[in-house]
């Protein structure tokens, strides 16, 4: 009697590795980019074809990246939702970017709707040989989130295209909008390893901020980083300039570390260029909680000015790190530290400020300097004015510095509460100017050193 033969079965292991190799010689499809097409005059409507080069209008969700490009006259897109629908989701990303000698811009009208950013990044820059007028791109009429529960996204202002622009650019959410940072990464402005000549614009003052529920509130999971010149080794002079305005705020989370204003150039970074930048807030009659889980960096490297800007009399709780941290974790404070220095123009400072006018502060570090000066040239001057909020728990686990080094002055005043450190100096620098360190009804504890140089004043009462 003859049998049928039995069919010979392939071990799942190995089809799957047959599958893998089999996919390995099939065509990858790169995800599609829409560019807005702004030799268009007719209708403004986001979700006509006719509107995008290519005649292809973004799908929803929209998984390429939608790309706006800003030269000539300013141009403005409508969300105009259909079927019911509240909102736009891009996983792909949204693109701003400039031309070469634009003076233009784009709106997007979101029309009372929601444009979702799930994963990717929104992005503002610029390419070629520089712009002459001050170009934006704003939102109105609506909301944008950043991020979703699946996906964080970012918002970046600058990219690492070559850039040579001495005309602000501006990324603006103007009266009426809203800007969610629901699940939002990192928020840079002005951060670029390039360096080129740049002046970036984050505009929030006339926007409602929220992050999820939590109103009034600017948040991220990682950093915030506005003005900040990555560029080792390079001949390079020109400056940066990042700002971020903000308006109502209650909070400001930053999971990791803020860095306003910062130059790592390398041995041959030549030039008198500077990076600047600064955070600005309007006044709010409520105190602004700062939450920063790991370092405060304002004005440090190489010739840089950075700075918190507040009314005199804005109430600030100012919480750095966490005492649940591992201690081995902790961050520092930074405020004018000077470790960095170009081969040209090494006399050049890095200044920084903070200047609270009451609230609370506390703080779980590593290292604190203000006014530090890690080099032999150069200046460095810091200034970080607690005098009028109440101090509850400053730690320190190494050196607390206050003016120190070639050229350093120094200003910590602080109110109330606790401090330690395991050393603490004051003013041991060869600055003409005082370095101060202001202890009002504060019981500051030292397991290692106190040094007070010649330059340095200790005021206790």
């Amino acid at each position: 009697m003859n049998q049928r033969p039995r069919p010979h079965r392939i071990p799942r292991p190995a089809l799957l590795c047959f599958a893998a190799a089999f996919s390995a010689f099939l065509p990858v499809s790169p995800a599609r980019a829409l560019e807005w097409d702004k030799a268009k005059t007719g209708t403004r409507d986001f979700y006509e074809a006719a509107n995008w080069i290519g005649g292809v209008a973004p799908a929803h969700p929209e998984s390429g990246t939608i790309k706006f490009d800003t030269a000539g006259a300013a141009v403005t897109a409508e969300l105009l939702l259909t079927e019911g629908r509240t909102e736009q989701v891009l996983s792909g990303g949204l693109w701003f970017h400039i031309t070469s000698q634009s003076p233009g811009g784009n709106t997007i009208d979101l029309r009372s709707h929601r444009l979702v950013l799930d994963g990717g990044v929104l992005q503002f820059s610029v390419a070629g040989g520089g712009t002459t007028a001050k170009s934006a791109a704003m939102f109105e009429n609506g909301t944008v989130q950043v991020g979703t529960t699946t996906a964080a996204a970012s918002i970046q202002l600058g990219s690492s295209v070559a850039e040579n622009n001495s005309a602000q650019l501006a990324m603006e959410f103007k009266p009426g909008s809203t800007l969610d940072t629901f699940n939002t990464r990192s928020i840079t402005v002005a951060a670029e390893e390039n360096g080129q000549s740049k002046n970036l614009l984050l505009d929030l003052s006339g926007a409602t901020l929220k992050s999820g529920t939590r109103l009034q509130t600017l948040a991220v999971t990682e950093d915030i980083v506005i003005g900040a010149h990555y560029r080792p080794n390079v001949t390079d002079a020109r400056n940066v300039y990042g700002a971020i305005k903000l308006g109502a705020v209650s909070l400001i989370e930053v999971q990791r570390d803020l860095m306003i204003a910062h130059r790592a150039m390398g041995a041959n970074g030549a030039g008198a260029a500077l990076t600047s930048g600064t955070l600005e807030v309007a006044y709010n009659a409520s105190p602004i909680t700062l939450s920063v889980g790991r370092s405060l960096r304002i004005g440090t490297g190489d010739r840089t000015t950075g700075s918190i800007v507040s009314a005199a009399n804005q109430q600030w709780d100012v919480a750095i790190g966490s005492e649940t941290t591992e201690a081995g974790d902790w961050g520092n404070i930074h405020i004018g530290y000077k470790d960095r220095v170009g081969s040209n123009s090494p006399q050049l400072g890095t200044d920084g400020s903070f200047v609270s006018g009451g609230g609370s502060f506390n703080a779980y570090i590593s290292e604190l300097a203000v006014g530090k000066n890690a080099l032999e040239v150069g200046t460095a001057t810091g200034v970080l004015d607690f005098s009028k909020s109440a101090l509850g728990r400053l730690e320190v686990t190494e050196a607390a510095m206050i003016g120190q080094g070639t050229g350093a002055v120094g200003q910590l005043l602080l109110k109330g509460g606790n401090a330690s450190s395991e050393d603490l100096i004051v003013g041991e620098s060869t600055a003409s100017g005082r370095s101060l360190l202001q202890l009002d009804g504060t019981l500051w504890e030292v397991t290692g050193e106190v040094r007070i140089g010649d330059a340095g004043d200790l005021f206790i009462r």
